[in-house]
């Protein structure tokens, strides 16, 4: 099922071409957008978006600029995906000031979250990335 939300700011922590890690506001929501993978030659991306609680918000920005993304490390990623409200997908980079779409993944990818290892890009950009999210 796909849906659709109206992004208002994002504050990105990470950019490669492109967002690849950061906090997406939309309403009263905030999302974590991590960047799955990317194929440069085909210009497609895929994004995982996960919603976060204002609390989980403060607590991975607070990490990012005060401690360094080696803070966020996989455990206190998967702790706020496993309390998120919702995790979605979208084929599309989130931009200030546009509409997004975003689907619920399958079941089997639900529980295939990525592994955090800054730059993010150097593993979006992997053939295993690439093939595990694009195909």
């Amino acid at each position: 099922m796909k849906e659709t939300i109206h992004i208002d700011k994002i504050e990105v922590f990470e950019w490669y071409d492109g967002l690849v890690f950061g906090i997406v506001h939309a309403g009263a929501m905030q999302y974590l957008a991590c960047l799955l993978a990317f194929d440069p030659d085909k210009r497609r991306k895929r994004y995982l978006m996960a919603q976060l609680s204002i609390k989980d918000t403060d607590i991975i920005r607070s990490l990012f600029f005060n401690l360094g993304p080696k803070e966020l490390n996989n455990q206190v990623i998967s702790k706020v995906l496993g309390q998120s409200h919702g995790v979605y997908l979208t084929d599309t980079e989130p931009e200030n000031n546009k509409i997004l779409g975003i689907m619920v993944p399958a079941n089997a990818k639900m529980t295939n979250y990525p592994t955090l290892s800054f730059p993010l890009i150097d593993r979006a950009i992997t053939a295993n990335a690439v093939s595990e999210w694009l195909v």
